[in-house]
């Protein structure tokens, strides 16, 4: 389960600009101590993690970092990217569909 949430952490690190400690708490039904830890952990595997501080603080992953985008050409991206928006908008708590739309926003970036 751990590595789930972290591999869930990292493509939501790489799908948003910046997500704050109560995104991620909410997200996964975490305490605060085990955000700490888990964005650690990610760190320490050599993800380039940010941290700000203040109002508008919260985590981000270095913008120089990417996933090689090779999967998809942009015409299946962008029907990709089109599908997922759709059902979202059908079904906006369906967690399943916001991962992949996540998951493949982090490999555009």
């Amino acid at each position: 389960m751990k590595y789930q949430i972290l591999m869930q952490l990292f493509l939501m690190l790489l799908s948003n600009k910046r997500v704050t400690i109560k995104d991620i708490m909410a997200r996964f039904e975490l305490p605060r101590r085990t955000v700490f830890r888990y964005v650690d952990t990610l760190s320490v595997a050599g993800i380039p993690i940010i941290s700000t501080y203040g109002r508008n603080g919260g985590y981000s992953i270095a913008p120089q970092f990417k996933i090689p985008a090779a999967f998809f050409t942009a015409e299946e991206f962008e029907s990709l990217n089109s599908i997922l928006n759709n059902a979202i908008d059908k079904n906006p708590t369906d967690t399943n569909i916001i991962s992949v739309k996540e998951k493949l926003t982090a490999l555009k970036r």
